[in-house]
């Protein structure tokens, strides 16, 4: 082997190590921390010596339990319940235009029907109340939550013209009564029609127009 080849081996190696030492010294390796832990204390509560929280004048905040148990028991009193007469058995209303015949139900004075004439499915005009595994029912009024059945007591009924049916029901609440009632006006030559909700009772009144 030349000298100059060991000359170069042995200048490459020297370097290398110099490198290293020199890396050593400006970083050398940061120590690797210990971490001292402790046993964790587990603090047992005898249930039988704990106290419900209170507020500052000495009232004891309910618990959760009693807290729903109170909710459900105020939503069960807070729902209207019917206590006028009954209005006998179901029946059903036509209201008849040139253009439509909706037909109603005396069952919470709900629309049951809404043919177009002059619309043909086959032989008869179109139905707009679809007809699903329940009976169709349009137009219903829920008291409570979303998930409420509708009103289904039977509405007493009046035919106020040919184009005009109302049905109207009285309920109690918390000690005051109000009646509910639905009124639908229709017009010739117009598919629209009008349904007014009011409500009047000891509580005050109130009225809701709806155009369909």
């Amino acid at each position: 082997m030349e000298k100059r080849t060991i000359l170069a081996i042995v200048i490459s190696l020297a370097i290398i190590i110099v490198y290293y030492v020199i890396i050593s010294v400006v970083s050398p390796p940061k120590p690797t921390p210990i971490e001292l832990t402790r046993p964790l204390q587990s603090e047992s509560v005898d249930s039988a010596k704990a106290e419900p929280s209170r507020v500052s004048d000495g009232t004891t905040i309910a618990t959760a339990q009693a807290v729903q148990a109170t909710a459900a028991g105020d939503t069960a009193s807070a729902l209207p319940r019917r206590i006028d007469d009954d209005a006998g058995a179901e029946r059903l209303f036509t209201i008849n235009t040139n253009l439509i015949e909706a037909v109603f139900t005396n069952a919470g004075g709900d629309l049951v029907s809404f043919i177009l004439k002059e619309h043909r499915d086959g032989d008869t005009g179109v139905d707009m109340i679809l007809r699903g595994d329940a009976e169709p029912h349009a137009l219903a009024i829920a008291f409570g939550g979303q998930d409420a059945p509708a009103e289904r007591s039977i509405f007493h009924t009046r035919q106020l013209s040919d184009t005009e049916l109302e049905f109207s029901a009285t309920f109690e609440l918390q000690g005051s009564s109000f009646t509910l009632t639905k009124k639908y006006t229709f017009v010739p030559d117009e598919y629209m029609f009008k349904l007014s909700l009011t409500i009047d009772g000891e509580g005050g009144g109130g009225r809701k127009n709806s155009r369909a």
